[in-house]
């Protein structure tokens, strides 16, 4: 906060009116706040504008009206008297501004601008607030301020630098127009001054609550602007080219101190524009040079869903951010702070039932100026601000020199049930707060009023929120006992975790930090840095004190004490070894067949308590605590101990593992043992079943047999054998006979000679392997039957039945392994398409247990019909099929259809009829036949029929 004394002459002149003219807020759609609160409180209103509005209260806080810019509304809600036709426009980013007319509590002018659409320009109208009943009455309408004709969407004030002045500033493309308004009312002559040529005038324009600083912002097209304002003549100057990375800015907004400016940048969301990119940039300005104002540019909030929205600073000390379309505005908590401070809340004050467009409504800046007072100890300003302390702390408070006639000061205390009033302390009225408890958190407000040099009373309000934290607690622990058992173990020198004890020191208190120091460091400045190996030092050998510090990581509050450090010298026992199977990795996999080793195991170190007592008398579970560790420097520091339950840890073979024997705080002995982990046999096994090749049918008893090979190739294993679940009595060897099919299980089992605990107790490891056995033979036909002489001579089917344990496949006249196929059932299959002829069937059992085949079989077809026209297909009729061995006689008669014996042939010597009778050729016509078949076992098959002849 900059000085008063630099501002006198600006708040005298300034300060007529209190804050409390921005106490109500009316925007966006039916959306309003209410200031009287904190935080405020949302209330409805009764327009709805896509940008502009503007709203105006009385000194003490109380509504007068509000506007769109186009309709004035009284406080109640309604429309004032001659309220409606403004030249405004609610389509403009600063559609109205309200100003006071200085001396007259009744007057108000009302200044509206159009938008980029529009002609309008820039004109006032004159409300008298004391008319119709206190409600107010548009006592004239629409002036025109001819210079402003051609300006658009910006328009701001602020407080002259003479007596009871305002300055009321717009734009157009090229100029700048200062209008002052004073007791005589408005100068409709301006002061113009040029500015670099803007083609688009959307976006805010806004004085700095300090009056000496103006800025610009352009969306859609030009850039954002920084000027100087001259409170005395109105003229702007000293242009200043922002950087906003080549975004649209809209909305600017100030801190109280006009230090921190923010920049909010986005495109307009009127007619369903799609949410896109939307930021808020923070600059420091209390550097002038242009240079390094861009150069402090921070983003503090960015979102790909957004749209543009305004900036306004509040009474509160915030600034809030409009959020286009949403049921909440943004609020910057802390301005004044740098970036990363400021404690942006996207969501931070809800408007209940109603919507946020694109405004917000401006007021004159110089109603947000105010007193700073600060921290004493830090110098920082508190205005707004939430001050932590800690019980027991001295506070002192002092607000900015003030000058003045009258001028009176009044502190009060409110902790939210009571208000009291607390002297100060003069001259300079400080407020000073000792020895704080947590009853004196609460409000504290400063009142100062005085009456400057134009006779006008004014009334400054500061407020800041102290919250004095308990301090956390510390506990007296007893003597910190450590067993010296490093490489000299009688030097009393030896290594401590301050660490373990930092949570019982703390009373296990979170979101603490426990610091230790050295006790001559009795300004806790140079902290123990190691403390998980703090070693005592060779000038304190077996006990040293240090001090301790407990802060409250939120708070910072703190407190202090101490910690006694001791060292027993002891020396390294000792202790039997542990032995374990190694664990087996698929001891929980459903339907395992095998074990696999997983080289580590569990080891149950509350047996390996047992034990040390059981050797040791003078320890017990009772009054001793055993820890273990898994090397020596984790046992000095009790860092990293093996916790309970046992079985969550696995060890591998050959781990050294260290016990610490405590006694309450006392280190009572440390020892060492080894952890062994005893490989398991894994027998061989085999993960494709075995196939034993049985006789079909079967033998009783079977003799045939299959090797089990299970070795582990280690001759001091054992085996036992499960066939099916159940142990076979006597089979104790690594190869077994299997003469059944079943799952066959091998056990082996080792003695470790090491392993004491094994001979003690007559245990093994052991590990398991699996055998399928499956039984399969050759196959055994029981029967077969064929069709022959179909209609078509590969018509013809043959079928065969058989029995047997095997998996078979079948194959016609070819046993090759490529000719066998798999049918849909095992012991059947049906040849089709089988040709005239001698066929076999060949039958193989795919477990390779040895082929089978049926008889030859002959097939034979008789033509039915017969076409001698020497192309080589049917020239002649006889039966096919014959021309083996199989039949011995085949005789045929040829009949016409009258009975005539046509031809007579021995179709083994003569090789068919061919169409003729005694050489001369027959006709197409039906004939007969009458067939005698003798085979080679002297069987006899007679057939009789027709067939046609065919001339073409």
């Amino acid at each position: 906060m900059k000085s008063i004394l630099s501002f006198l002459l600006l708040f005298i002149t300034l300060n007529v009116f209190s804050q409390k003219e921005a106490n109500f807020w009316y925007f966006g759609e039916n959306a309003g706040l209410d200031f009287t609160n904190s935080p405020p409180t949302a209330i409805r209103g009764s327009f709805s504008t896509d940008e502009g509005s503007a709203t105006i209260s009385n000194s003490e806080g109380e509504l007068q009206f509000y506007t769109d810019g186009q309709i004035i509304y009284n406080k109640s809600g309604t429309v004032m008297a001659n309220g409606l036709g403004l030249l405004g426009n609610s389509s403009s980013s600063q559609s109205a501004i309200i100003v006071p007319k200085p001396l007259d509590e009744n007057i108000y002018y009302v200044f509206t601008v159009t938008d980029g659409n529009n002609n309008d320009g820039v004109n006032y109208s004159t409300i008298d607030i004391s008319l119709n009943g206190g409600l107010g009455t548009v006592i004239s309408k629409n002036i025109s301020l001819p210079d402003a004709i051609n300006s658009k969407e910006k328009i701001t004030a602020v407080k002259g630098a003479e007596c009871n002045t305002f300055w009321v500033v717009t734009s157009d493309s090229s100029n700048f127009y200062s209008y002052l308004i004073d007791k005589d009312g408005v100068n409709v002559t301006s002061v113009t001054s040029s500015h670099s040529l803007v083609t688009n005038l959307r976006g805010y324009l806004k004085f700095s609550p300090d009056g000496k600083t103006l800025v610009s912002a352009s969306q859609g097209g030009g850039d954002t602007f920084l000027y100087s304002f001259d409170s005395s003549t109105g003229l702007i100057s000293e242009e200043k080219r922002m950087n906003v990375q080549g975004l649209d800015a809209y909305g600017v907004g100030f801190s109280r101190s006009s230090e921190k400016l923010y920049i909010s940048t986005g495109v307009h969301s009127q007619g369903g524009n799609f949410p896109s990119d939307a930021r808020i940039f923070q600059y420091n300005i209390s550097n002038t040079a242009i240079a390094i104002i861009n150069a402090s540019r921070k983003e503090i909030y960015r979102t790909s869903t957004g749209y543009r929205g305004a900036l306004q600073l509040a009474s509160d000390g915030k600034i809030y951010y409009a959020r286009s379309r949403q049921g909440f505005l943004g609020v910057i908590n802390f301005p004044e702070k740098d970036a990363l401070e400021i404690n942006f809340v996207e969501e931070g004050v809800s408007l209940g039932a109603n919507i946020s467009t694109e405004g917000l409504p401006p007021f004159i800046q110089s109603f947000f100026l105010d007193i700073g007072i600060k921290d004493d100890d830090t110098a920082e300003t508190l205005n707004f601000e939430d001050l932590e302390t800690c019980i027991g702390d001295n506070k002192t408070v002092t607000p900015e020199t003030v000058i003045g006639d009258s001028v009176t000061y009044k502190w009060t205390f409110d902790n939210g049930t009571t208000k009291i009033e607390i002297p100060s302390l003069a001259p300079e009225h400080k407020l000073e707060l000792k020895n704080l408890q947590t009853t004196d958190s609460g409000t504290y407000n400063l009142v100062i009023k005085l009456e400057d040099e134009c006779s006008n009373t004014i009334e400054y309000n500061a407020t800041f929120n102290l919250k004095v934290n308990t301090l956390p607690k510390i506990v007296t622990v007893p003597v910190y006992n450590q067993c010296d058992f490093d490489s000299i173990s009688t030097d009393g020198i030896t290594t401590f975790n301050l660490e373990s004890k930092e949570a019982e020191l703390a009373d296990n208190g979170a979101d603490v930090t426990v610091t230790f120091f050295e006790p001559g460091d009795t300004t806790y400045s140079t902290p123990i840095t190691n403390k998980v190996g703090y070693r005592n030092p060779a000038t304190a050998p077996f006990n040293h004190t240090l001090l301790v510090k407990i802060t409250n990581d939120i708070t910072g509050c703190f407190t202090t004490g101490t910690i006694n450090l001791e060292i027993t010298a002891t020396s390294l026992a000792n202790y039997d070894d542990m032995y374990e199977s190694e664990l087996d990795d698929n001891q929980d996999t459903p339907n395992a067949r095998n074990s696999i080793g997983s080289g580590n195991s569990f080891f149950d170190f509350d047996a390996k308590i047992d034990k040390i007592i059981a050797k040791n008398s003078s320890f017990n579970k009772t009054e001793f605590q055993f820890s273990f560790y898994l090397n020596k420097l984790d046992a000095e520091k009790e860092i990293n101990e093996i916790e309970t339950p046992y079985d969550s840890n696995k060890y591998t073979d050959n781990t050294t593992v260290f016990v610490r024997i405590s006694k309450g705080n006392t280190c009572a002995g440390v020892g060492q043992f080894n952890l062994y982990v005893n490989k398991r046999p894994i027998p061989k096994g085999n993960l494709t079943p075995i196939i034993l090749c049985v006789n079909n049918p079967i033998d009783t008893p079977q003799l045939i047999a299959t090797n089990l090979n299970a070795t582990t190739n280690n001759s001091i294993d054992t085996y036992t054998w499960y066939l099916n679940g159940s142990l076979l009595v006597g089979e104790t060897s690594a190869i077994l006979k299997a003469k059944k099919e079943g799952e066959y299980k091998v056990e082996a089992s080792r003695k470790y000679e090491n392993d004491t605990s094994t001979l003690l107790d007559n245990s093994f490891t052991t590990g398991y392997n699996t055998f399928t056995v499956l039984e399969s033979n050759i196959a055994l036909i029981d029967s077969f039957s064929f069709i022959d002489d179909q209609d078509n001579p590969i018509d013809n089917t043959f079928t065969v039945t058989i029995s047997g344990k095997g998996d078979y496949e079948y194959s016609l006249n070819d046993n090759s392994l490529a000719s066998f196929k798999k049918g849909t059932e095992n012991l059947s299959y049906t040849f089709t398409d089988v040709p005239p002829g001698l066929n076999k069937i060949y039958i193989r059992d795919r477990n390779e247990c040895g082929i089978i085949n049926t008889q030859e079989v002959s097939f034979v077809f008789f033509q039915r019909h017969i076409s001698p026209n020497g192309d080589g297909v049917f020239d002649k009729w006889k039966i096919l099929g014959v021309e083996n061995s199989f039949y011995r006689e085949v005789k045929l008669q040829i009949f016409d259809r009258y009975g005539k014996i046509l031809k007579s042939v021995d179709q083994k010597i003569n090789d068919g009829w061919d169409g003729t009778f005694n050489g001369k050729i027959l006709p197409t016509n039906d004939y007969w036949y009458n067939a005698i078949l003798i085979d080679i076992t002297g069987g006899i098959r007679k057939k009789t029929g027709h067939f046609s002849l065919l001339r073409k």
